[in-house]
């Protein structure tokens, strides 16, 4: 009788850590329940849908495309830019290349216009993150 317990004892527990949340994860949601609509916001929501890639690719695309929604509104261009780069990856995980090229050429032609600011630390995230899309 014993020998039939354990197996199901060692299920148990393992079936308990795998469905255990991502501290890092949860501390994202709760800063983004009372997060005012900010740049702060959109690099929140940016954060949770690369670190939901690894579990939930699908609800990392979801959060990906509020952070965008998000830097549309705020007119804020290295959201936008940053935005369209992570969805460009998500969607290429997925498998869906269309769609990744979509979002590609639009982060592309953020950074492009991004790349004739004057100020140099803007200018030089825009060169790492052309590299990182093209």
């Amino acid at each position: 009788m014993r020998l039939v317990f354990i197996p199901f004892l060692i299920l148990s527990i393992l079936s308990n850590f795998c469905l255990a949340q991502n501290p890092f994860t949860d501390s994202l949601k709760t800063v983004l329940a009372s997060a005012k609509e900010d740049t702060t916001k959109v690099n929140t929501l940016t954060a949770l849908a690369t670190e939901l890639r690894k579990s939930d690719l699908d609800s990392a695309v979801i959060v990906g495309k509020q952070a965008l929604e998000l830097s549309t509104k705020l007119k804020w261009k290295k959201g936008i830019g940053f935005s369209n780069h992570i969805l460009g990856i998500f969607f290429y995980m997925k498998g869906d290349h269309d769609q990744s090229l979509a979002y590609d050429n639009a982060a592309l032609s953020v950074w492009k216009e991004l790349s004739n600011s004057s100020n140099k630390s803007e200018v030089a995230y825009t060169k790492l993150y052309t590299a990182k899309t093209s």
